[in-house]
């Protein structure tokens, strides 16, 4: 979720692919869309945005998403309701799925089969149609509700997306390489769509923003590269390899101090599946092995880390008697 549509752990769009807007212009856009509200539109807007920024934190979204989707869903789905209304109450679902906890709540609800409709039912891509998926990929990426959510077959219907154009095929790639025990093979998986996701994967890198959203590695590009290497054949790593994927990798591993370990420890899985079935992906290994040293270097600090805190909690339990580290 992303309350300022550029910070934290962002899949949240502002609602169009053309790119950020300026503050100056957003303003222009308020006033103008303010004088065109009415009383009712205008009260549920500010009402929308207030829930917007209460339940970015995940201690108020979990207390909260029990009492509030019932509500956001009757606002996205009614065709009374504007434009505006609809897609905010859209991007509070988005917000409230972006974390594990909160995923069978949001499925138990009907979110995702209200979505999934919304989807099938546009006339084209639309702003409504596209936050629709994006409020699926965010129910998804979290893999909490993935059970429920292969039973109403999400991975159908997600691959139904694959040879959509644009973001709409990214967003299915990413949303359907994170449901458990779904196999992405060529051709069925579009190199399109790969060489999108690893372009994505380098502005991650970099934390670049786009489609309005400031990714984080995992989950996103960087988890949905690693279920795709895990469940494809050579053909599909062949395509991630000629779009640029390992130099990606090495790129975060050169970069292992300012990291996370849980992007060190998964860039390191995914380099290690390529490594054993590409030539190519050894020799690259082989030309950065001081970059995968250090790498290596630093993880093993962190084990350091967690056998001195499970040696203190054993000593405060035991009175002191811990064992030897």
């Amino acid at each position: 979720s992303n309350a300022k549509e550029t910070e934290g752990g962002s899949r949240l769009r502002g609602g169009s692919s053309s790119g950020s807007r300026s503050q100056k212009d957003e303003e222009e856009v308020e006033e103008e869309d303010a004088s065109e509200l009415d009383e009712d539109d205008e009260r549920k807007l500010r009402l929308l945005s207030f829930l917007f920024d209460i339940i970015y934190r995940k201690e108020h979204k979990l207390i909260a998403a029990p009492h509030i989707i019932a509500y956001m869903l009757k606002l996205a789905t009614s065709s009374e309701e504007i434009d505006d209304v609809r897609v905010n109450a859209m991007k509070v679902l988005i917000v409230v799925a972006d974390t594990p906890e909160t995923g069978p709540i949001l499925v138990e609800h009907g979110v995702y089969t209200e979505m999934k409709r919304m989807v099938d039912e546009r006339e084209g891509w639309d702003v409504i149609s596209i936050t629709a998926l994006d409020v699926i990929s965010n129910m998804i990426i979290y893999r909490s509700a993935n059970a429920m959510l292969r039973h109403l077959d999400a991975h159908t219907f997600l691959r139904k997306l694959l040879s959509e154009s644009g973001f709409v095929g990214l967003q299915a790639t990413l949303a359907l390489s994170h449901l458990d025990d779904v196999s992405l093979e060529a051709p069925s998986l579009p190199g399109q769509n790969l060489e999108a996701l690893i372009k994505l994967l380098q502005s991650a890198v970099e934390q670049d923003v786009v489609y309005d959203i400031l990714w984080d590695l995992i989950p996103g590009p960087l988890s949905s590269v690693k279920h795709i290497v895990e469940g494809s054949n050579d053909a599909v790593r062949n395509t991630l390899l000629d779009a640029g994927l390992m130099e990606e990798l090495l790129k975060i591993l050169e970069d292992s101090g300012d990291r996370k370990a849980e992007d060190i420890v998964c860039t390191l899985e995914v380099a290690l599946m390529l490594a054993r079935t590409s030539e190519r992906a050894r020799h690259m290994v082989l030309l950065a092995e001081h970059t995968v040293q250090e790498a290596e270097e630093r993880l093993l600090k962190f084990e350091r880390a967690a056998k001195l805190a499970g040696g203190l909690l054993e000593a405060a339990a035991t009175g002191g008697r811990g064992a030897e580290l």
